[in-house]
């Protein structure tokens, strides 16, 4: 029983202590419409938030699920949640058939996977109707153009400065494969054939501020020229750090999200405590954010700005151009 819940996702314990049988059948009686290419309009749109890792996406996803009606899957695509998924920036073109995830994404959009361990929705919108499906989910950033191209989705890219990021990997001290893109051949050459060389000289290399500036650079690359080609609404973390309740109404209304107090309330819980630093992706989500955006300046040397600044030059990302931190 237990592979069972495994192989789907799900793990039992939260399946039957947190969520129970009743909304799971629910969904299986009635499940929610899928938002296919062309067949709804607006705020019945499904929601795709992205960028790269340790970019703000769990803080930003956390309010956005707060709003009235919305559905809260948190890395459905991420294989250290869902095992089958055959690896984290796993990259499909507009035109890719692929009947995995195909079948997993039209069965997450109908509400089929309540109770799973990727479901996050909040306890007041689990039988809200018309329900709008969220996906948060930083690993399928590179999934972005078969999503939008297959479901009518309102996507936001969260950015966050290059120096902020690699900090962040620093402290963590987390590594990170770079065969992920080299390994994928449609990926290096739609779009990072360019920087072939580049990747390859930091392939072997263990993570330090050059790689993490490497791979926040590469990430942020393929998004950007999503961005340049669909228009897609993109937003700094640093401004959501520095202005959040005016920042996230922007954000609110750009996606036909409703603003309530509700939301208020999480946008302040979630900015006034002292924590600056998590080990933990399920640990509590408190920071003091007006410190975040730019905590960076407190762990990183003049020498690890110049390499960051020197990695990411080649990539020559709009993002930062006219913005002084």
């Amino acid at each position: 029983m237990t592979s069972v819940f495994a192989r789907h996702g799900y793990d039992p314990v939260v399946f039957v202590k947190k969520y129970g049988l009743l909304r799971v059948l629910s969904k299986i009686i009635t499940p929610d419409p899928v938002p296919a290419k062309g067949s709804v309009e607006g705020p019945q749109k499904g929601i795709f938030l992205t960028g790269a890792y340790r970019s703000g996406t769990s803080w930003v996803g956390r309010v956005l699920s707060y709003a009235d009606t919305v559905a809260f899957w948190r890395e459905p695509y991420n294989p250290s949640v869902v095992p089958r998924m055959p690896r984290q920036y796993q990259y499909l073109t507009e035109h890719m058939e692929d009947d995995l995830y195909t079948c997993f994404t039209e069965r997450l959009f109908s509400g089929h996977y309540a109770g799973s361990q990727f479901d996050h929705t909040i306890r007041s919108n689990w039988f809200r109707r018309p329900q709008r499906h969220f996906i948060k989910d930083p690993t399928a950033a590179f999934l972005l153009g078969w999503l939008d191209a297959h479901y009518d989705l309102d996507v936001i890219i969260l950015v966050r400065h290059p120096a902020g990021f690699v900090s962040s990997v620093l402290a963590l001290q987390w590594d990170f494969d770079l065969n992920v893109f080299l390994d994928q051949e449609p990926l290096m050459q739609d779009w990072l054939h360019p920087f072939r060389d580049l990747l390859e000289r930091y392939r072997q290399r263990r993570m330090d501020v050059e790689k993490g500036a490497l791979i926040w650079s590469v990430i942020n690359f393929v998004l950007w020229k999503w961005i340049e080609k669909k228009g897609y609404f993109w937003v700094r973390y640093e401004d959501l750090c520095a202005e959040p309740l005016a920042e996230f109404k922007k954000l609110f209304a750009a996606v036909n999200l409703l603003w309530s107090e509700r939301v208020e309330q999480e946008i302040s819980a979630s900015t006034s405590a002292d924590i600056t630093f998590s080990k933990s992706l399920d640990s509590g989500l408190e920071r003091k954010t007006c410190k975040m955006g730019t905590i960076w300046k407190e762990r990183l040397s003049e020498e690890d700005l110049q390499k960051i600044e020197h990695i990411t030059a080649a990539f020559d990302l709009p993002f930062y151009s006219d913005y002084t931190v």
